[in-house]
């Protein structure tokens, strides 16, 4: 098998699509590969500021926390413009890559904006894509669909073949 062509991967996808997932095991692959991986998420600035007021986050609290999330997201936005998260990931990759490190993998990818900078650094959109039932207007859920993946994940069987797909999708024939 031939590897992938870039040690930057961006996974896109609506809430519960499997982003998370995807993402541990895009990591250890690439660890497996040798490579010193980060992942990090255009939101995770903002769950340490929201940590501030509600404390540590906990997957439990996700559902409940989303609101807040969102809320302060687009209200900084809103203030310091669209790519103030960007901006934040932008240094936080800068930061890693002085210290050693040399792959990256965003979980959180949710607008076109955010596709084209991660596009600009030569990186792989990988769009996944799970039939849930939820339903969200918010923009960070709707947009979703506008961003151009290089790679399709569907993600509607069991764990396993879900995995075994982000196997293949790293590995390009």
């Amino acid at each position: 098998m031939a590897k992938k062509t870039s040690n930057i991967i961006a996974l896109a996808g609506k809430k519960r699509s499997g982003k998370s997932t995807a993402s541990k095991h895009v990591m250890a692959l690439l660890e497996k590969d040798g490579l010193k991986a980060i992942r990090l998420g255009f939101a995770d600035p903002i769950k340490s500021e929201v940590a501030k007021i509600f404390g540590t986050y906990k997957e439990a609290d996700k559902a409940t926390l989303r609101p807040v999330y969102q809320s302060v997201a687009e209200s900084m936005k809103i203030m310091h413009g669209r790519d103030f998260w960007l901006k934040q990931l932008a240094e936080a990759w800068n930061h890693y890559r002085d210290h050693g490190y040399n792959a990256l993998v965003i979980d959180d990818m949710r607008f076109a904006y955010e596709q084209v900078w991660v596009s600009g650094l030569e990186g792989q959109i990988w769009k996944i894509v799970r039939e849930t039932g939820l339903k969200d207007d918010h923009i960070s859920e709707t947009q979703v669909g506008a961003i151009k993946a290089d790679h399709l994940i569907v993600n509607n069987g069991s764990e396993e073949e879900f995995l075994a797909e982000v196997t293949n999708t790293y590995y390009i024939k």
